[in-house]
């Protein structure tokens, strides 16, 4: 593994060194062939120098985050009393002033982990983040967190995010809004259905992404609060991917492309895994996205590190083994297996969980 952990140093620091000769983070993505800056590649940067500063005590790192915040908070949305972030291009009726739950959550972290070590100290910041964040608070049919105040959704994976980013922010929490996140858990927990989630209580469908994202959130809340029932939730969850997504690798489960209680054919799934092989383009059916594979990698470290069991392990260093071998060329992430595409937010998450798995390393587990 030593020879591994070199390599994937080796195209986290090129990816960082980049970066910062670039000094401003632009580029294409999936969804949009302009070059753009995207909030999120900010706050995963951030991150990721947050994990090589404590994996390298080196103040480099630090300084350089110093810079990166400032940039993060310049493409910041803003009224007196809340702060928030989206995406760089209008998506359907959300324009770019408007805000996304988990693209806010994903700067908030960044914003919280360098706070943390001291060097963020700007608390009034990220109060009036947390502000916005439970702005988007409902409790109309179940309780949880609007996907965005002009969809009005409750998307488990965002929601999710959200709350473990919080439970991680609670010492700026009130007890209200404490109980606002358990119950939003509490949804999360009895949403599950045979380890997994839809993508929300009116969309049927399963994703390698967005069920890990869903894991993530959890972790992050029942470790700061000592919630075992949450982290059995997030473990079994976790355990659907590696007993049903982990050997073909897939974005989608494609048995659970309807619900199970309606008992899918095994002609439908045949007919299904048929039109996969032949439609390689369609992302659904695809080989699974370098960036869904990031969050793969971030819960089997969570895993391992709460569980204490060899099987995450195992399965974390395989998953890292298959990633090197297929997704990097010439010290670039590509998009998916075979692809030529190297999209910036995809690039950027996988450098959140690679430094996060250097950091992983570097605690010193067993890891062969």
């Amino acid at each position: 593994m030593l020879i591994m952990i070199k390599n994937i140093e080796n195209i986290t620091d090129s990816i960082i060194d980049e970066t910062i000769s670039n000094i401003r983070i632009v580029g294409k993505d999936q969804y949009s062939d302009l070059n753009l800056e995207y909030p999120e590649c900010y706050a995963m940067f951030i991150i990721s120098l947050n994990y090589k500063y404590k994996v390298t005590n080196n103040a480099w790192y630090r300084d350089q985050a110093e810079k990166y915040i400032g940039f993060l908070l310049e493409l910041a949305n803003k009224t007196d009393k809340e702060i928030w972030w989206g995406l760089p291009f209008d998506w359907g009726d959300t324009k770019t002033s408007d805000g996304f739950l988990i693209t806010t959550a994903f700067c908030l972290k960044a914003l919280y982990i360098w706070y943390e070590d001291g060097v963020f100290t700007d608390n009034d910041t990220i109060k009036k983040v947390l502000r916005y964040c439970f702005s988007l608070y409902c409790e109309d049919e179940e309780d949880g967190f609007w996907y965005s105040k002009k969809l009005n959704k409750n998307i488990y994976n965002a929601t999710s995010i959200a709350v473990g980013v919080m439970a991680q922010a609670k010492e700026f929490l009130s007890s209200q809004q404490i109980v606002k996140l358990n119950k939003s858990v509490d949804t999360l927990i009895t949403s599950q259905k045979y380890g997994y989630w839809n993508y929300s209580n009116e969309k049927v469908d399963v994703d390698l992404l967005h069920q890990c994202y869903t894991c993530e959130g959890i972790f992050e809340y029942a470790n700061m609060f000592d919630n075992q029932e949450a982290l059995k939730v997030a473990l079994a969850g976790v355990d659907f991917v590696i007993n049903n997504m982990n050997v073909e690798k897939m974005e989608r489960y494609l048995f659970r492309l309807s619900d199970p209680e309606k008992k899918t054919t095994r002609l439908k799934y045949m007919l299904l895994r048929s039109y996969s092989i032949l439609n390689t383009e369609d992302i659904r059916f695809s080989k699974s996205r370098a960036w869904s594979f990031g969050a793969y990698i971030r819960v089997l470290i969570y895993s391992y590190s709460f569980s204490k069991e060899k099987k995450y392990l195992k399965v974390l260093n395989d998953l890292i083994s298959y990633f090197y071998s297929n997704f990097v060329l010439d010290k670039s992430i590509l998009f998916t297996v075979n692809s030529k595409d190297s999209y910036v937010r995809n690039t950027f998450h996988i450098l959140h969980s690679l430094c996060q798995y250097e950091f992983f390393v570097s605690n010193g587990e067993d890891y062969d």
